[in-house]
């Protein structure tokens, strides 16, 4: 707990206080601001979580093999106009830029240094075409209904409060186009079969740098899909899972119809 500072001027808001309220008035959402400055909303912050060994670390060794899996379900189709929301550390966002084939490569983050992060890794002079990016909140996109082929959440629903995360849902399923496809890669539900989940210490210590874990795991993730479609008008017409590291995370690949 942050404590109190009293300086010449009077009592004074603790720092990490002050630093949630900037973001706060810059339109960051509060869930954000208030648990994941530390990891997303500082250059300093790129900085020390942007590198391969780190982000190997944090997935405990399974973000290439995570990569690789939605390079292998992507690269054989045409993607069409390709929307990924929010950026993500590593090599992702660089190797679906210049593997896939799209029509346009879109990304959405509400944090700037994200967004900054990402261009400097795909719109290299002379190259393919940059990714256009877009600062937006995902629970309301500025793009218009059935306007995406191909949409790729990536370990971003589990650090969503559940209304968000509904909203993100709807959302998602709102811009995807008929016959447009979704894929999800996250942490799966929690089982008996991984020793992650079977510890309690392990299990706490997710759930305290990760606050909105524990809702996320014990809930159907497949559920909110369905329900997210039926509320957009829409339906999961082919759905394909896909487990990885002993069930502790997953990929769903689907397509998305009337």
């Amino acid at each position: 707990m942050v404590a109190w500072q009293r300086l010449s001027g009077g009592w004074q808001l603790p720092t990490a206080l002050q630093y949630w309220r900037r973001h706060l008035k810059a339109g960051i959402p509060e869930y954000l601001a208030r648990h994941y400055w530390w990891a997303y909303l500082s250059h300093g912050a790129v900085r020390v979580f942007d590198h391969p060994a780190i982000i190997s670390a944090i997935l405990f060794g399974n973000y290439r093999i995570l990569m690789r899996a939605v390079l292998k379900r992507l690269k054989p189709h045409n993607c069409g106009r390709f929307l990924q929301f929010t950026s993500v550390y590593g090599e992702l966002i660089p190797s679906l830029h210049d593997e896939l084939d799209i029509t346009g490569f879109h990304l959405t983050d509400i944090a700037p240094v994200q967004l900054d992060s990402a261009l400097k890794k795909t719109n290299a002079p002379g190259g393919k075409q940059g990714v256009m990016a877009s600062q937006a909140n995902v629970e309301c996109l500025p793009y218009a209904d059935n306007s995406f082929d191909t949409l790729l959440i990536f370990f971003l629903l589990h650090e969503l409060p559940e209304k968000a995360r509904k909203n993100a849902l709807l959302e998602a399923m709102r811009i995807l186009r008929p016959g447009g496809r979704l894929i999800v890669v996250e942490y799966a539900e929690l089982t008996q079969s991984n020793w992650l989940h079977r510890n309690p210490v392990s299990r706490s210590i997710l759930e305290f740098v990760e606050p909105y874990l524990e809702n996320f795991w014990r809930g159907s993730l497949r559920d909110q899909l369905e329900q997210a479609a039926m509320g957009s008008g829409k339906k999961i017409s082919q759905q394909d899972e896909e487990k990885f590291f002993h069930g502790f995370y997953r990929l769903l690949d689907m397509q998305i119809d009337v």
